[in-house]
């Protein structure tokens, strides 16, 4: 075979105008260069780590994403502030993810070539890679979401047989449980036993007859705060997902990214109440007036499992920046725009976003998947 075509899972794709610079042309903002060297990247990247391109057919623009101690988060509170009225928050506990779930498995292998008797969808980072490995939980997550859609008529509704959905999920992705979660019960649980045994230790000292009480109280607090991040990391291991919608993407032949808030509620209200009514929902807040207390209330919910997101408040206008993730945490190295480059717009996530409705049209229109999947490859060029 050819240099020119790299095979990945079961597609084997033509990647001979995808080498070198190149540019791509979009319906919604004109042509999008991309340079040899990120090019070469984004091939590289996607045929590592990326599910099957038959998919693979939409990417969002890369969040920014911060920590709660960086010293750059004065500087983006202090641009965020002039700005509040047009943001909106909300807490996230689980990983983002972006799922695709087919009406059946004769639509799945009828539109995105699925060649399993029982698959129906798939569901990916906004990086591209699995939300898990696991085929019981990967099924659940799918299985829920084809339910809940029947049972809310949005399947009639929105005259589609498919739905690509942006979802909040848990437990965290495989790629979130590597980077965050892992090292953290690791190190709870090696602090955890270092405690029992320093315990231990100091009891034997107490004994005969040596103060160190103020020093177990601190080794008992410190022993306590691992234990309860230790049990709360249990939901992660679960084998049974639980899912938040936060908004409908797309179905066949329609593009609901740019939809207003409003009727991205109304959508999502009903897939809800059918999942877990008792949930709630996706729940977004205002941002407040600027003021530094609505700030530090925000920063009140962070912690080792809970991000705060920030986004536009209208996440379709033109202008709109890509997510702020605030997070206690940053993996290395972080996928996507700096801070200040997000401060000053200067995010191409504009052209990102024009390549993920690109894909989408392309996708429509029963391009091949060579094509479809260049827009794919563009947009993971453009966030390195």
């Amino acid at each position: 075979m050819s240099d020119l075509f790299l095979r990945h899972d079961r597609v084997v794709l033509n990647i001979e105008p995808l080498i070198g610079a190149h540019t791509i042309a979009t319906r919604r903002g004109g042509s999008v260069a991309i340079t040899a060297g990120a090019a070469a990247g984004a091939i590289a990247r996607t045929s590592r780590f990326a599910i099957s391109p038959n998919w693979l057919i939409y990417l969002p623009p890369a969040p920014v994403t911060i920590a709660l101690g960086d010293g750059g988060l004065s500087a983006a509170l202090q641009a965020l502030a002039a700005e509040s009225r047009d943001h909106a928050f909300r807490p996230e506990t689980g990983s983002r993810a972006y799922i695709l779930v087919c009406r059946d498995a004769e639509v799945a292998r009828a539109r995105f070539a699925a060649t399993g008797s029982d698959e129906i969808g798939a569901a990916w980072t906004s990086t591209g890679r699995a939300v898990c490995a696991d085929p019981i939980l990967k099924s659940d997550l799918l299985l829920q979401l084809r339910r809940a859609a029947e049972s809310s008529g949005l399947w009639t509704s929105l005259a589609t047989d498919w739905l690509l959905i942006e979802a909040e999920v848990l437990p965290w992705s495989d790629e979130d449980r590597s980077q965050r979660l892992e090292p953290l019960v690791a190190t709870d649980s090696e602090t955890r036993w270092s405690c029992i045994a320093a315990r231990t230790e100091l009891a034997k000292a107490c004994a005969r007859g040596v103060h160190a009480d103020a020093l177990l109280g601190e080794i008992d607090a410190r022993a306590t705060e691992a234990h309860a991040r230790l049990s709360r990391s249990r939901r992660h291991f679960a084998r049974s997902a639980t899912v938040t919608p936060l908004r409908i993407l797309a179905g066949e032949g329609r593009i609901w990214i740019d939809a207003g808030d409003e009727w991205q509620a109304t959508a999502c209200a009903g897939l809800q109440t059918a999942l877990d009514p008792a949930e709630g929902g996706s729940r977004w807040s205002d941002l407040g007036d600027g003021h530094p207390g609505d700030w530090a209330r925000i920063f009140t919910l962070v912690d080792d499992f809970t991000d705060v997101v920030i986004r536009w408040r209208n996440p379709g206008s033109p202008d709109a920046r890509p997510i702020l993730r605030i997070s206690k945490h940053v993996p290395a190295p972080a996928c996507g725009p700096d801070l200040s480059a997000w401060l000053n717009g200067a995010t191409n996530a504009e052209a990102q976003n024009a390549l993920g409705h690109e894909a989408l049209e392309r996708f429509f229109g029963r391009e091949s998947a060579d094509s479809v999947h260049q827009c794919i490859l563009g947009i993971v060029a453009l966030r390195h």
